[in-house]
């Protein structure tokens, strides 16, 4: 995975939220994008279940306020789940 303006491997940090804890979810990502040092680069990845797009907008604006540096992903519980039962039905 390649970022602009770095050499630097990005670390991969791992948050699990839905739409109810948008809030300090937000306030985690920013914290540790604001302490972050000039070489460091994250891979931030969200294990979600029912957030809104809107909100999936709000954390990518908080990311993005640090630069483009950071990358933001999403990974859908949902699908996990769904795919989970299926193996349990062979």
């Amino acid at each position: 995975m390649s970022h602009p303006n770095t050499t630097s491997t990005p670390c991969t940090v791992a948050f699990a939220s839905n739409e109810n804890g948008i809030a300090p979810l937000s306030m985690s990502i920013w914290s540790l994008l604001r302490h972050a040092k000039e070489s460091t680069v994250y891979d931030i990845r969200i294990l979600s279940e029912e957030i809104s797009d809107s909100s999936k907008k709000h954390l990518h604006s908080v990311v993005e306020s640090f630069g483009a540096r950071h990358k933001l992903s999403f990974i859908e519980m949902a699908e996990f789940y769904k795919n989970t039962a299926q193996l349990d039905n062979l």
